[in-house]
């Protein structure tokens, strides 16, 4: 694939933003990637990973603890949010609920949604996907009646009964 940018170069840089639940990709060499500011990762571990990517999206999504307030800590590791913001690793499975808070919003950013997803493995079979494909639905289903949107809503309770009596869409 070509760079989006100049058109000669290989792209290797593939950034992909979800804002407002619009999708912008780009994909650039190194180069022009460079010029729009993103780093490629050296050896010295500095650049774009998903470390330095969650650091920079906490940073943004949390601002600093006003003063008095007490910081947030995991208690069976002592990771303390602060640090998860420099660093971009959480210290533990434990911390995702002791920084659930700030976590939420920075989640829903980067994944568009408060639940990630993931793909399906393929020997999960057809009852897992039907099962995510409902759950979706009815996700649709209470933004549509939110937004008063009642025959998008009724187009997807239908299309929610039919997956569960097991007919395809």
């Amino acid at each position: 694939m070509k760079c989006e940018e100049c058109g000669e170069r290989e792209a290797s840089v593939h950034y992909t933003e979800i804002k407002d639940d619009q999708v912008r990709e780009m994909h650039l060499c190194e180069q022009c990637a460079a010029k729009k500011g993103f780093t490629v990762s050296g050896s010295e571990g500095s650049g774009i990973g998903t470390p330095n990517l969650l650091a920079g999206m906490a940073e943004e999504a949390q601002g600093e603890a006003a003063e008095g307030e007490s910081p947030l800590r995991c208690e069976r590791c002592g990771l303390t949010y602060a640090r998860f913001k420099s660093s971009g690793r959480l210290g533990c499975a434990e911390c995702y609920e002791a920084f659930r808070a700030p976590l939420v919003p920075l989640l829903r950013r980067i994944h568009g949604s408060r639940r990630h997803t993931g793909k399906i493995p393929r020997q999960a079979g057809e009852e897992h996907r039907r099962a995510r494909e409902i759950r979706n639905l009815k996700d649709r289903l209470d933004a549509a009646v939110l937004r008063e949107e009642y025959e998008e809503a009724a187009r997807l309770r239908d299309e929610i009964h039919r997956l569960e009596e097991g007919e395809e869409a």
